[in-house]
């Protein structure tokens, strides 16, 4: 009996509990992607474009290279 179960092969199972149940109705369509809403123009708000302030500049300078120094 052993033997009978090593020689075995395997097989699909087909009791009716095993089987993929029909499909008695298809699913829904897929919904359409939204297109990001549009974003209303502030004519008031200021420009986004980069701020440039002689502050800035003066803080971010860059600060000369100096030689070194030999003492002979």
């Amino acid at each position: 009996m052993e033997m009978d179960y090593l020689y075995q092969e395997c097989t699909t199972p087909k009791n009716e509990e095993c089987r993929i149940p029909e499909i008695t109705e298809c699913p829904p369509a897929p919904r359409k992607k939204m297109d990001p809403p549009m974003r209303k123009l502030n004519k008031n708000a200021p420009n986004k474009a980069y701020f440039q302030s002689p502050e800035l500049d003066t803080f971010f300078a860059k600060v000369p290279v100096r030689e070194a120094s030999c003492a002979t």
